[in-house]
Parts: structure tokens; sequence; C-alpha cells
């Protein structure tokens, strides 16, 4: 399959660092969490939400350390095990 846009690596990680907490909050609504995106950008800005529970604040938490995991390396392979690093730390 021919990449159509041809970005380089160094480029595909500084576009998903951009887009990360629009990433963080679209993945929190898909496990269920009854989160705003300002309140998103709050926790990961390192600020407490008093109206959130403590597990939505740690769901968040959590899946920012899930992006940061995958892209600190992106040249690792895809394998079982990288896989289940990853979920380990979603959760």
């Amino acid at each position: 399959m021919k990449d159509k846009y041809e970005l380089t690596q160094e480029q595909n990680v500084f576009l998903a660092m951009k887009v990360l907490v629009t990433s963080i909050y679209n993945s929190a609504k898909l496990e269920g969490l009854n989160i705003t995106f300002p309140d998103t950008q709050t926790i990961l800005d390192g600020v407490n939400v008093p109206t959130m529970h403590l597990d939505d604040i740690n769901c968040i938490l959590n899946l920012r350390d899930a992006w940061n995991f995958v892209l600190s390396d992106v040249s690792q392979r895809l394998t079982i095990d990288y896989i289940c690093k990853v979920n380990s730390y979603v959760s």
C-alpha cells in the first residue's frame, strides 16, 4: 500500500502528539466515561476535576500512559507481548 501522504516517522509522531488529547478523550468516551473534552484537558494538565470520580480520572491517566508508551518507541514490532504491555497500561 502506497503512503499517499508520504510523512516521515517523526512527522507521524508529531501529528499523533498534536491530537493526543482528542485521542484520549475519544478513547475515554468509548470506555463509557461521562467526561467532557475540557475536563480531559484539565486532567492531562495535572489539575484535579472535583466533579469526577477517581476511577474516571485514573482511566484518563492510564490512557495517557498507554499513548506515551506507544509513542515513546514507534519502531517496536507489533507482537503479542507488546500488545499485552499496552493493555497493562490501559487496565
